[in-house]
């Protein structure tokens, strides 16, 4: 074979711009779309996913300030019954008579 042709051009081929290398290219090209594809498909999951996060932080944000309410307020009633509490120190009970005498325990 020393006609001066290369192997792949004695078998029919004619070399880098000859039908192989435009299977190569067109295999190259597929995956690149397919590579593209899988990201463009990655990323809408990504930007959903994204999404479902911001509504559910919003969600619990709306929930903490609710709950941060409602503690104030049971903070306050404590603190209010704690103050009663010491000021108007040890109750008496009374009962009444059946006289309507009022008589001290």
């Amino acid at each position: 074979m020393r006609s001066g042709k290369s192997r792949d051009e004695a078998r029919g081929k004619t070399g880098a711009t000859g039908g192989s290398a435009i299977k190569i290219a067109d295999k190259s090209q597929i995956t690149e779309e397919t590579m593209h594809d899988q990201l463009e498909e990655r990323l809408k999951t990504l930007e959903t996913e994204f999404e479902n996060g911001k509504k559910v932080l919003a969600e619990l944000e709306a929930r903490e300030a609710a709950i941060r309410s409602s503690m104030l307020r049971i903070s306050g009633a404590i603190q209010v019954l704690r103050e009663f509490i010491p000021a108007a120190g040890p109750v008496e009970v009374r009962e009444e008579s059946h006289s309507g005498a009022v008589a001290a325990n």
